[in-house]
């Protein structure tokens, strides 16, 4: 909350953690955690750089280390290390999705579509969707 000034009813423990935010009603713990949130609301980001990606999405929740930090979409529910950590820059949006299970939604390749509304279960599960 560094530059906050106009956000209200967020909380940030953690270095660098919801740095550049100006939302309101978000939550970043550990270090880097919503790091580039500007204006997305209703956020939740437990982990070093949970969903630390996300500008301007919103009801995001994402627990564990690298989770969700390369969506771009909002409504995604991240729970596991390295969850969605791949998206391609310029993509499109990743939103809706359940992903449960450690490096799953990650192909290494970085996810180009706009993969959106699927429920994923599983170490590494949902690596290679593509829609």
């Amino acid at each position: 909350l560094n530059s906050n000034t106009t956000a209200s009813r967020s909380l940030a423990i953690g270095n660098s953690a919801l740095l550049i935010s100006n939302a309101v009603d978000n939550l970043a713990i550990g270090n880097n955690a919503l790091l580039s949130l500007t204006s997305g609301q209703q956020n939740v980001g437990i982990g070093n750089n949970a969903l630390n990606g996300n500008v301007s999405a919103h009801f995001n929740t994402a627990v564990g280390y690298n989770a969700g930090n390369a969506a771009s979409g909002g409504g995604n529910t991240f729970i596991g290390n390295n969850i969605a950590s791949d998206q391609a820059a310029g993509s499109p949006a990743v939103a809706n999705n359940v992903v449960v299970g450690a490096s799953a939604f990650s192909n290494g390749n970085g996810m180009t579509s706009a993969a959106s509304a699927n429920t994923i279960l599983g170490y590494a599960a949902g690596n290679l969707i593509t829609t």
